[in-house]
């Protein structure tokens, strides 16, 4: 076994009461409260960069949330705009008529073919756009 040397423990006394006196008054001096205070603010300013930083990330994830909303909703407007001038042309009033009225233009004969099945995929609906389009934004 290894024996201590009771000596080298004097350097881990107790201090007395005069030197507890001297390191509180070091420890309270004014240039002491002054780094306490520097520090303190340092701390402050530190951890409320960081906040802001945090904050600053949450808004601009929101910000590019709402951009791809908006360029969303501009493309929809634009497919409704080429939509309603389609549907306004001549030759989709000229299509309508045909397939709702049964109706025949000049010079045109008209073949009836039974027992064709429905189609079950209805496309240019633009309710049904209009429907996916705002699931995309809700989500």
């Amino acid at each position: 076994m290894k024996k201590i040397d009771l000596s080298s423990l004097s350097e881990f006394k107790k201090p007395n009461s005069s030197e507890l006196k001297d390191r509180f008054k070091k420890a309270t001096s004014r240039s002491s409260w002054i780094n306490y205070i520097v520090i303190f603010f340092s701390i402050y300013f530190v951890w409320n960069t960081g906040v802001a930083m945090r904050h600053n990330q949450k808004l601009e994830a929101k910000l590019d949330n709402l951009s791809n909303k908006a360029a969303l909703l501009e493309e929809a407007n634009k497919n409704l705009a080429l939509q309603k001038n389609y549907y306004s042309s001549r030759e989709y009033q000229e299509k309508a008529l045909k397939e709702n009225f049964n109706l025949v233009g000049p010079g045109e004969s008209v073949l009836i073919i039974k027992d064709l099945p429905e189609p079950t995929i209805t496309t240019n609906n633009v309710f049904a756009e209009l429907q996916e389009l705002r699931k995309l934004l809700n989500q």
